[in-house]
């Protein structure tokens, strides 16, 4: 568990857990009081500034994700992500991992979700994934209001034949979803709307079949 006022990763910086085995990843835990901020993948990082606890290579399952602050910023291809194998790019995906565990996010104030890395290989937003066979885990979002703006997206995907997970964005005020960006991921050219994505595949990751079926998407708002 971390404990702060004020929590800022920049420039690469990662606050991560991984189970490689047959043992349960451990659990992130973080109570920032004021704000949270994620900022800046660099070009050609191999991952994206972040919060991870993924599972890959054995049958493990991922650790759960849980963040409690007033304001959460997430921008320049940075994420926040559980996931269930990985993809490496060009150089294709690892299909092996156990059970990715859940995300849940309580802020308070405002959620701002922005653009993409500066080389558009990474986009910003927090989410979940499998990439083997295993299922992905599930996403809560409860938030005061929620920007996710220049193509930047909360997503639950699957890639693979494992299942996805449940997306679900709660907002008491306003959901404000505006812009698009292009990606690069696998080193092609795609223009992506901002959004919540609950899929089995995606566009941006052509190539990358997914066969297990999607997760459900459930979003309330007082205004959208």
């Amino acid at each position: 568990m971390l404990e702060t006022q004020r929590l800022s990763l920049r420039d690469g910086g990662l606050l991560q857990t991984f189970t490689f085995g047959s043992g349960q990843g451990g659990k992130l835990t973080i109570k920032a009081r004021d704000s949270v901020e994620l900022l800046n993948t660099p070009i050609g990082a191999l991952a994206p500034t972040g919060i991870f606890a993924n599972s890959i290579f054995g049958t493990g399952a991922g650790g759960d994700i849980d963040v409690t602050t007033q304001q959460l910023t997430i921008a320049g291809g940075s994420q926040i992500g559980n996931q269930t194998g990985a993809f490496l790019g060009e150089a294709g995906v690892i299909p092996l991992g156990g059970p990715a565990g859940d995300i849940t996010l309580n802020v308070k104030g405002t959620t701002t979700i922005v653009g993409t890395s500066a080389d558009g290989r990474f986009g910003s937003g927090p989410g979940t994934a499998s990439y083997s066979g295993s299922p992905a885990g599930n996403f809560m979002l409860t938030t005061g209001n929620l920007f996710i703006r220049e193509g930047a997206n909360i997503s639950a995907t699957t890639f693979s034949d494992g299942n996805g997970g449940t997306l679900s964005v709660s907002v008491a005020d306003v959901l404000d979803l505006s812009g698009s960006s292009t990606r690069t991921s696998v080193g092609l050219p795609i223009t992506l709307p901002s959004g919540l994505f609950s899929s089995s595949g995606r566009a941006d990751f052509p190539g990358v079949v997914g066969s297990g079926a999607a997760g459900t998407l459930q979003v309330s708002a007082r205004e959208l």
